[in-house]
């Protein structure tokens, strides 16, 4: 890995009860920054020494895998699923999964929207059969079915979490019934 990048993972894992948001945030552009096609966006958001920074897909995972084994609190909960929404959906989806079967019950509605959203980003379709969600999407999600969270949500009295929930289980419904 990146010497730049460990650094900013070290100060994540510095204080265990603290994460520190400004690391989390950085790696979340990282994230971003490096699976997309412009980086002029970056300049602004990252330090000089990180825009230059492109993550492989090993770094991704190593990444995915650290920040799967913070455990959330009330002041980074949304933000950790904001980052993990950036990673490429192969990396990203089984540890997304696995937070919020293990945490949800204790999701604000903000924590709870930015997992469904980052969750919503990871359905990835086939791009020659556009009913067919890519295998190993479908893998992770019959492994630990979102839908019992979701279906907590889609009645929640924020409107635009209820409205995202419910879109998502209609996507969903193309991974889970038998062809």
């Amino acid at each position: 890995m990146q010497k730049v990048i460990a650094l900013v993972l070290e100060k994540i894992e510095a204080e265990e009860d603290q994460i520190d948001r400004e690391s989390i945030f950085q790696i979340a552009m990282l994230l971003e920054k490096s699976n997309t096609i412009t980086n002029e966006t970056y300049i602004s958001l990252l330090p000089p020494e990180l825009l230059s920074v492109t993550l492989n897909d090993r770094e991704q995972q190593e990444i995915v895998k650290l920040l799967s084994t913070l455990t959330p609190n009330n002041s980074t909960n949304s933000l950790l699923f904001w980052t993990l929404g950036k990673a490429k959906p192969k990396f990203g989806i089984a540890p997304l999964l696995s937070l919020i079967h293990r945490f949800s019950n204790k999701f604000d509605d903000e924590a709870a929207y930015q997992a469904v959203i980052a969750l919503d980003n990871f359905l990835i379709f086939n791009k020659f059969k556009e009913s067919k969600m890519m295998p190993e999407i479908v893998q992770s999600l019959k492994e630990n079915d979102p839908r019992p969270f979701l279906y907590k949500v889609v009645n929640s009295n924020n409107f635009r979490l209820a409205e995202i929930s419910q879109a998502l289980l209609k996507k969903l419904e193309l991974c889970f019934v038998e062809r």
